[in-house]
This record gives structure tokens, C-alpha cells and sequence, in this order.
């Protein structure tokens, strides 16, 4: 998510990917698997179309939780909405894809691999967005012992002129922890994708 301030952010080291460098990376992928959740994002209800039921705590319906047939790297893909956000202004739909995840033996491998299939999904993304979204890549965590963040969004959002919120549109994110992840979150290895789209006054 991205909120942006008026006032003054800490520096970070940021390695921004011009758009030949986009689709030099994409060319030898296609957006493949990844196709129904991007032709969805602009839907009258974003991903709507790629649920395919709901996701279930035991016996219990979660009514803003989905599955979907998408898979990333053969790992199912999930769909949730988040409603009412500031107030009843706004809905986030959200689509999270876990390429890749693994624990801390092995870690070289681990980390190899990790590596690969944060390039791979990377570039299939470009490929899915062309020219439309910059892509801009971080590589710097408090959190992560090692992290790498691409964020592709609009160049300018017009977000930038009025300090408003808005969610990333798409973002693939690897991280490396020997500490779990928040409450019950996974240690070790994670690359995840992850497609939000935000609508107003709903």
C-alpha cells in the first residue's frame, strides 16, 4: 500500500527499470497464467471472475476470502476484499499469489532459488503490463535480513499532487527472515505477488 505524504521521506536506494529494460526482461516469457487476474483487475467487481469459492476456517465461510485456479509456480493464488476501508469510502480487492517459500536449511539453495523465480515471475508480470506501469525495484529492509521489492505503478499518480492514499496496483516481493512473519507468519524464504486494486464510494 502507498500512502503519499506531504512530508519528507527517509532515502532508500531505489533502482528504477525503464520500459526497454521492461520488455527486454519479459521477451522470452509470456504473461501465461497470469492473464485472467490482469484482464479481471478492471472489472465492475476486480477479480470476481477468477473466484472460485470461498475460503473456509473449518466449517466457517469466510464471505470476503476466495480461492481461484490461478496458480504461480503450481501454488494457488487467493482473492479477499477489503471493505469499508477509511470509513465506507473505499474497497480493496486484493489478489496474493505465493511463488515461492522455504525455511532456513539449505539456505543457499534456498536462496538460489528464491532468486530465480523472483525474476521469472517478474518478468512474466512485465509482460503482462507492457508499457503501462513503470516498474521500480527496492532493495532495502528494516524487517528483512535480505529483501527486494518491484512496485509497478503509473509514473505519476495523480495521488502525488493531492497527498491521498492509494494501494501499489501490483507488486512481487522476496524476503528472507530466520524470524517468523508477524503472528504465525512463516520464517525463512518468501516471494509473493500481490494485485490490489482500490475503488471509491462503493
Amino acid at each position: 500500500m502507498r500512502l503519499v505524504p506531504s512530508l519528507i521521506l527517509p532515502v532508500v536506494m531505489l533502482a528504477a527499470c525503464s520500459s526497454e529494460e521492461n520488455a527486454a526482461a519479459a521477451a522470452s516469457y509470456d504473461c501465461g497464467a497470469l492473464q485472467p487476474l490482469f484482464e479481471s483487475r478492471t472489472d465492475a467487481v476486480p477479480f470476481e471472475a477468477v473466484r472460485t469459492g470461498n475460503l473456509m476456517l473449518g466449517d466457517t465461510k469466510l464471505d470476503d476470502q476466495y480461492t481461484t485456479d490461478v496458480r504461480v509456480q503450481d501454488n494457488r493464488c487467493t482473492a479477499s476484499v477489503m471493505k469499508g476501508f477509511f470509513g465506507a469510502d473505499a474497497n480493496i480487492y486484493i489478489v496474493n499469489c505465493v511463488a515461492f517459500q522455504a525455511g532456513s536449511l539449505d539456505n543457499e539453495a534456498n536462496e538460489a532459488k528464491a532468486r530465480e523465480i523472483f525474476n521469472e515471475v517478474e518478468a512474466m508480470v512485465s509482460s503482462c503490463l507492457g508499457s503501462e506501469l513503470v516498474a521500480e525495484t527496492v532493495e532495502e529492509s528494516a524487517d528483512f535480513d535480505i529483501y527486494r521489492k518491484t512496485t509497478w505503478d503509473l509514473e505519476n499518480p495523480p495521488e502525488l499532487e493531492t497527498g491521498s492514499f492509494r494501494v501499489d496496483p501490483v507488486y512481487l516481493e522476496m524476503s528472507y527472515s530466520p524470524f517468523m512473519r508477524g503472528r504465525g507468519g512463516p520464517s525463512g524464504w518468501l516471494v509473493e505477488l500481490q494485485l490490489q486494486e482500490q475503488r471509491e464510494g462503493e
